[in-house]
């Protein structure tokens, strides 16, 4: 039996140098570096379920909220994840989800 020395195995992407890609802040800049880095594995971009976050209020019209997603929809991104926020324009979160969830699953 042999010793433990410490050493833990890397999985393949910890060993990539980090200047393999130029990392940036927009979110089709993220997009093009997880491009570059699965090219640089050798992995199908297209297999990696990519989500957003972000905001929305319950009184935001359905094409706003359409118009802001349909980019991040030709990014290839499958999800999207929405902290909601009531602002007081009575418009219940139902009426609203029978709207905006039937117009962002035709993206």
């Amino acid at each position: 039996m042999t010793e433990p020395t410490g050493a833990v195995d890397k999985p393949e992407h910890a060993s990539m140098p980090r200047t393999a890609c130029k990392v940036r802040t927009s979110t089709s800049d993220r997009v093009d570096v997880l491009k570059c880095h699965c090219e640089s594995l050798g992995r199908d971009y297209d297999e990696i379920e990519k989500t957003v976050a972000g905001f929305i209020h319950t009184g935001q019209p359905t094409s706003e909220v359409v118009r802001q997603l349909e980019p991040i929809a030709t990014m290839g991104f499958s999800h999207a994840i929405f902290n909601v926020y009531d602002d007081d324009t009575g418009i219940p979160l139902e009426t609203m989800g029978r709207k905006l969830i039937p117009a962002l699953a035709e993206l």
